[in-house]
């Protein structure tokens, strides 16, 4: 049922730009990769371009996810974008604390944009501790992974130099493991 999925999954990450003429994502493809073996600016890219539909289509909480998988691991620029998302309401219900919170945590990590943004919002929640809305993809602990799937894509995945928790993220996402 999941074999399929699998499969393209780790022919896409591995080929990259070698994939078909008629993929639609083709651009991409490079993009998924590096996002994939951890480039934090490449998973940034990619939701952006899910966020605003740029050559992607309109995926918002995938950006959300992706964003909050790269903030997670200390890109400034991500934990900017989740700021604007709880600022603007948009993806996820409007939250000026959790949007203080995120601008906070990307001005400490040296985002300019965001530490002009926290001298507007003049010390609101200061304690409070930023929480993605979503659960980013990379978290997939708790996600019910068949057993069999989980080893192969364990065992695949490094040997393509790619987070197999990311990798079975994305299957997660493009094809809850179903294999129809």
């Amino acid at each position: 049922r999941w074999a399929a999925p699998l499969a393209l999954a780790l022919v896409f990450c591995a080929l990259g730009p070698a994939r078909a003429a008629e993929d639609p994502y083709k651009a991409f493809r490079p993009l998924e990769k590096r996002a994939m073996a951890g480039d934090l600016d490449a998973m940034v890219s990619i939701a952006a371009a899910y966020q605003n539909a740029e050559g992607l289509p309109r995926d918002p909480e995938l950006a959300a996810r992706l964003y909050c998988t790269a903030a997670n691991k200390g890109h400034a620029g991500a934990a900017y974008a989740i700021a604007w998302i709880y600022a603007r309401g948009s993806t996820t219900k409007r939250d000026d604390d959790q949007a203080a919170a995120w601008f906070r945590l990307a001005a400490a990590r040296g985002s300019q944009p965001a530490i002009g943004m926290l001298k507007l919002l003049h010390g609101r929640a200061p304690d409070l501790k930023p929480v993605c809305p979503f659960a980013p993809p990379a978290m997939t602990a708790a996600i019910d992974v068949p057993a069999k799937l989980r080893a192969m894509v364990e065992k695949l995945a490094p040997r393509h130099r790619l987070d197999p928790n990311l990798v079975l993220a994305f299957i997660k996402v493009d094809s809850d493991f179903q294999g129809d």
